[in-house]
């Protein structure tokens, strides 16, 4: 998408139509249905559009297609709407995967994830392969469409391919600081612990990625042993009440030079406690790790 408009280069509807895949009927109706203020500029004659236009409305085309409403699409502003329409490049991008599950083809499937991982970075692979497959994936379960060994499959092939992402950097010097991994006791989810140790790791941390389901002393313990800069939890089904518990017992126990970072749907509703930092994404936890290397 475009960010901003080539000042000179204006199209007319027919043009316009081309450029986003639309037919020139589609775009008046939605004119007239929804408005698309900022379509209309007194600069420009009637049915008159610069290429942003014609950009935006392409992304409408492609998000619609993915299953979203016109009338949520146009109330996005630029910013808004271009992350949506990644997320739906993103996620069209592992469809062929998805459709070898689907029809049961485990081998293919594993050779499909290999090839992807082969040509991408280890950053890459986290963010526009398994962030978006998983995604999908989970979709496809709560809707009966896969089942949960189709899941844990898929589960098994991207932990395996990232665990070698964790071993194939050279270990960092000793003075680099040293992120623990894990998920609480009761999670067993483990990819966003293992996607964060990958993507520290990368970052030049070092890294003791501990699996899935610890306690918070064992948390603690590990944390005070090897003096970790950052304890990154991910989770996903806690239930609220027992993720509350979990996030004052680590407050209490690991020791306070060390950053407690939460990544994962479930750490969303609450408040962060002093110490605790809540991220909504891995990006995030990206940024954070280089702000905190620094």
């Amino acid at each position: 998408m475009l960010t901003e408009d080539a000042p000179k280069t204006l199209l007319n509807l027919a043009e316009t139509a081309r450029h986003a895949g639309l037919s020139s009927r589609q775009i008046r109706l939605w004119e007239e249905r929804y408005g698309l203020t900022d379509f209309t500029s007194a600069e420009l004659k009637p049915h008159t559009y610069t290429l942003r236009h014609a950009e935006r409305l392409r992304a409408f085309k492609l998000c619609i297609e993915a299953g979203y409403r016109i009338g949520m699409l146009v109330e996005l502003d630029a910013d808004n709407l271009r992350a949506m329409t990644q997320d739906v490049i993103l996620r069209n991008a592992v469809l062929p995967g998805i459709e070898l599950l689907r029809v049961g083809k485990f081998t293919d499937f594993t050779l499909w994830l290999a090839e992807r991982r082969g040509h991408q970075g280890s950053a890459e692979f986290i963010f526009a392969t398994v962030s978006p497959l998983m995604s999908l994936v989970g979709v496809l379960w709560a809707e009966g469409r896969l089942s949960v060994a189709d899941e844990h499959f898929v589960s098994m092939q991207i932990k395996k391919l990232l665990l070698n992402c964790l071993d194939a950097y050279d270990t960092p010097c000793s003075s680099a600081p040293l992120l623990i991994a894990t998920t609480p006791e009761g999670e067993a989810h483990e990819l966003g612990a293992l996607c964060a140790a990958v993507l520290a790791r990368q970052a030049g941390w070092n890294v003791l990625y501990l699996g899935p389901g610890l306690s918070v002393a064992e948390i603690a313990h590990a944390a005070g042993r090897h003096g970790a800069r950052c304890v990154c939890l991910s989770s996903i089904f806690l239930a609220y009440r027992a993720f509350e518990k979990i996030l004052g017992e680590l407050q209490a126990a690991v020791p306070t030079g060390a950053d407690i970072v939460i990544g994962g749907p479930v750490s969303q509703p609450f408040i962060a406690p002093e110490r605790i930092i809540l991220l909504q994404d891995l990006r995030d936890f990206s940024a954070y790790l280089s702000r905190r290397v620094a």
